[in-house]
């Protein structure tokens, strides 16, 4: 089999080959990440209410996740990314690392507001925001 054997040819976006790989035609949009250290396999983007943002006109912290995506990383790897996210921050919140070899993150402790958290998500990240809100609810959390 040749490697360049299409199996889908969905131009301008995607193209799936036969041999299994997948070429993005046009990116993923993606914000730059935070400097603070990640060793897990997941990003994590932490953005602080900074002087002159928009998170701090909101008066928020957001942290968005970039999850791995279909089709390389079929159902549910993008939801298990998301659900260990939103745990690595409930971990946070009470300012005490439970297990693991990171540090506290200071940010955590110093701007969020364990009580009012909200998701958010657009598209494909709209259904996992809200697929996160309801495992939270029927599973619960360390802050809740």
């Amino acid at each position: 089999m040749s490697n360049e054997e299409l199996c889908y040819d969905f131009s301008p976006m995607i193209k799936v080959y036969k041999d299994g790989r997948v070429e993005r035609l046009l990116g993923t949009a993606t914000v730059p990440p935070s400097t603070t250290r990640n060793p897990s396999a997941i990003q994590r983007h932490c953005h602080l209410p900074t002087t002159s943002n928009i998170f701090s006109e909101a008066n928020v912290v957001a942290v968005s996740v970039e999850y791995r995506l279909a089709p390389e990383h079929p159902i549910p790897a993008a939801y298990d990314n998301s659900w260990a996210a939103l745990k690595w921050v409930a971990s946070h919140f009470d300012g005490k690392r439970k297990g693991g070899e990171e540090e506290d993150e200071d940010w955590i402790t110093s701007y969020a507001d364990s009580q009012r958290v909200f998701f958010a998500g657009d598209s494909a990240g709209a259904n996992i925001a809200h697929h996160m809100g309801l495992k939270l609810g029927s599973e619960g959390a360390a802050w809740c």
